[in-house]
């Protein structure tokens, strides 16, 4: 606490980010009036990566940024595949980090397809052009992609790790 309010005072811009679950889900709002009294950007959000059905909360207590709810009318995704290039330790030229969560790729359509992400019989063309298909799938049908490509990607919106 004592370096959240050395840092405030200084010209630093802090981000206090926090997924919000069933622990938690009830302080969400205490943790934002901390935060702002601290001179401190809050942003909760819910997500998708639980790992354990225990963890999801009831409720949903405050507005989030980059909220992804099952109930939108359209999905609009700008994909951001393109600003970074990500191959997993275990060899795998994966479309985002985003979605390798060990607690939910496991349990997602993109690792039942995980060979084609392989980069051990493929050279980086190959693995590019297979990325550059699951974008244009995603433009093609804005409702077929991950979670996580809705939860994210959304127009507008950058990674710090953006080049483009």
């Amino acid at each position: 606490m004592q370096g959240l309010d050395i840092m405030s005072r200084g010209p630093a811009r802090i981000i206090w980010k926090t997924l919000i679950f069933a622990y938690n889900a009830n302080e969400i709002d205490q943790m934002q009036e901390f935060a702002e009294r601290r001179g401190v950007e809050f942003i909760a959000e819910r997500t998708g990566r639980f790992g354990d059905e225990t963890l999801v909360p009831e409720v949903h207590l405050i507005k989030v940024d980059r909220l992804y709810e099952n109930n939108q009318d359209t999905v609009v995704i700008d994909p951001q595949c393109s600003t970074q290039e990500y191959i997993s330790a275990d060899g795998y030229y994966w479309p985002c980090c985003l979605m390798t969560s060990m607690f939910t790729l496991h349990k997602t359509e993109l690792w039942k397809q995980r060979a084609k992400w392989s980069i051990q019989n493929q050279n980086l063309d190959q693995a590019r052009l297979q990325l550059e298909q699951w974008k244009q799938q995603i433009l093609d049908n804005p409702e077929s992609a991950h979670n996580v490509c809705k939860m994210n990607c959304k127009p507008g919106q950058r990674f710090a790790w953006a080049t483009m």
